[in-house]
């Protein structure tokens, strides 16, 4: 009898950000090492206006990585009713394409997907990376964002991660720390694993 193959979770990651920058980068190359591995797994980004050179849109096609344009994602109190917009079609996206886990990379995009995630039927659990080596400052506004809204951590810095944790909430066992020094092939493992974990309910 062969090893036993381990159910992956199908995943998306929500990145508000329409222009490319390191951060939205190194999220679309994550995104496509980990669908080399079998992993299912959509991008979400901001709509870009026509085919822009330096909007992540753009760059994650020219990377093989079909991004997820149906959102606005769009930050500032100007923005509020969009952003509603945005909970409610990831809510119906969450439960038509049965999202287990929503993996997320700024505020904004944790507020969206958070809140699509506790209203859609399937509750998939939310993920959060904080890209710096210093905590996020636990701000009113980002405490109310993420508490209660988090079930795991990934980080570049161990003392962030300890703040982070401590300040928002999340289970110890659920955060990762990745080594900025290791190829990105590294960082795959980890956090494909930690998916597996929160699938499983370990």
């Amino acid at each position: 009898m062969g090893p036993m193959i381990r159910p992956r979770p199908r995943v998306l990651h929500v990145l508000a950000e329409s222009v490319w920058s390191p951060t939205a980068e190194y999220v679309v190359d994550l995104c496509r090492q980990l669908r080399r591995q079998g992993h299912i797994l959509d991008l979400a980004c901001s709509k870009c206006a026509g085919d822009y050179p330096d909007s992540v849109e753009h760059n994650a096609r020219e990377r093989r990585v079909e991004p997820v344009t149906e959102f606005d994602l769009k930050p500032g109190l100007d923005n509020i009713f969009v952003t509603l917009g945005d909970v409610r079609r990831m809510t119906d996206f969450i439960e038509r394409e049965e999202v287990e886990i929503l993996h997320t990379h700024s505020d904004l995009a944790h507020y969206v997907a958070s809140r699509a995630g506790r209203k859609a039927n399937g509750q998939p659990h939310v993920v959060r990376t904080n890209f710096s080596d210093a905590p996020l400052p636990p701000t009113r506004l980002r405490r109310w964002i993420i508490r209660g809204h988090i079930q795991a951590w990934v980080g570049f810095s161990k003392d962030a991660i300890d703040a982070d944790i401590r300040n928002f909430v999340v289970p110890r066992a659920h955060a990762v720390i990745l080594d900025r020094a290791v190829g990105i092939e590294h960082h795959v493992a980890a956090v494909a694993e930690l998916y597996l974990r929160l699938a499983e309910g370990r």
